[in-house]
C-alpha cells in the first residue's frame, strides 16, 4: 500500500522479507525479491551486446563472447572468437589428448584467405614490452610468394629465459613424431596455407629463415663404399635418428638402375636395385636441426 511519509509506513510494520520503495514523496512495502535476480541458469549459446539476459522472472543467463560482443568463455565445440587485445598474466598452456600425425596443438595466423593477406603482413610476432616500447624477437611473415619468412633473434639476457612457449603438456613419449606442436597459417578455417610448423622432427618452413640469433644443427659427413658384387652398405652412429636428413652423392657409376636410403635409429643404409658392377664410393652428409 502507499503511504505519504516514512513515519506512517513504519507504524504499519511489514512482514518478513519485505522492502521499502521510497521516491521522496511516498513509500510502500514490496516483496523483497521484486525486480531482483535470484536465479542463474545454464550458460547461453547466443552472443549479445549485454553479455547476457535477465528474464521477467529474475533469471540471469550469461552469453558467450564473439568477435562483435562481450561475454563469457564458451566450451562449445564450434570454437569461439574474441575481439580486442588480451593479456595473460600466467603462462598459456594448450593441452589436447591427440597423438595422430595430423594433430595440431597450437595454430596461429589469420582467417583471411592467403591470397588476400598483404605480402609484408606478420602472421605471428613474439615481443617484449607489449603495449609500451615493443621489441620484436620472432616473427613469421607472409612473403610475396606462397613461402613465408621466419625472423628471430636472441630472446633474453638469461640463458634459461623463454619469451614464447607453445606446445602441449602431454608427455613427449606419447606424441607422434610428426604431430605439429606449432603451426602458423593464413586462411584459418577456410583454405589454409601453412607457412611454418614445428614437430618433434624439427622446424619446417615454406620460405627462408633469417636469424639474428642462431640455430643448432647436428651435422655428420663422411665417405663410404658399396663393394663390388654387393647391393648395400650401412653407416652407423649413435646420433643418427629415423628422421635425420641424409644427402648422398655418388663418386662413381655403380651400374645399378637406381639407389635409395633407408633411415633407422643409429644408422642408415644405402641400397642398390642390383649388385654393384664395381666398387663405388659415395659421400654422405647427415644433419638434424635442433
Amino acid at each position: 500500500m502507499s503511504k505519504t511519509s516514512l513515519k506512517q509506513l513504519a507504524q504499519d510494520g511489514a512482514t518478513n522479507g519485505q522492502a521499502v520503495i521510497w521516491n521522496n514523496t511516498s513509500a510502500k512495502w514490496v516483496p523483497g525479491t521484486m525486480g531482483i535476480t535470484t536465479t542463474l541458469t545454464a550458460f547461453g549459446g547466443t552472443p549479445n551486446a549485454n553479455a547476457g539476459n535477465i528474464t521477467s522472472g529474475g533469471v540471469l543467463q550469461l552469453s558467450p563472447a564473439d568477435a562483435a560482443n562481450p561475454g563469457g568463455v564458451s566450451t562449445a565445440s564450434g570454437g569461439q572468437s574474441f575481439a580486442g587485445p588480451k593479456t595473460f598474466i600466467a603462462p598459456l598452456t594448450v593441452q589436447a589428448p591427440y597423438v595422430a600425425v595430423t594433430d595440431i596443438y597450437f595454430k596461429a595466423g589469420s582467417s583471411t584467405a592467403d591470397a588476400s593477406v598483404l605480402a609484408g603482413a606478420k602472421l605471428f610476432s613474439a615481443r617484449t614490452g607489449i603495449g609500451g616500447t615493443e621489441v620484436e624477437y620472432f616473427s613469421v611473415l607472409r612473403s610475396t610468394s606462397t613461402a613465408g619468412t621466419v625472423v628471430c633473434s636472441p630472446p633474453s639476457s638469461a640463458a634459461a629465459d623463454i619469451c614464447v612457449k607453445v606446445g602441449t603438456s602431454t608427455a613427449d613419449a606419447t606424441i607422434n613424431v610428426a604431430t605439429k606442436l606449432f603451426t602458423v597459417r593464413a586462411g584459418i578455417g577456410g583454405t589454409e596455407i601453412e607457412h611454418v610448423s614445428v614437430t618433434k622432427q624439427g622446424l619446417t618452413t615454406m620460405g627462408e629463415i633469417n636469424a639474428t640469433g642462431s640455430f643448432t644443427t647436428t651435422f655428420f659427413a663422411g665417405i663410404a663404399t658399396v663393394l663390388l658384387g654387393t647391393a648395400s652398405t650401412t653407416i652407423t652412429h649413435a646420433s643418427f635418428t629415423a628422421t635425420s636428413r641424409i644427402l648422398i652423392t655418388w663418386l662413381g657409376d655403380h651400374g645399378a638402375a637406381r639407389s635409395w636410403v633407408q633411415r633407422a635409429a643409429g644408422s642408415f643404409t644405402v641400397t642398390l636395385s642390383s649388385a654393384a658392377s664395381v666398387a663405388t664410393p659415395f659421400s654422405w652428409e647427415v644433419s638434424s636441426l635442433a
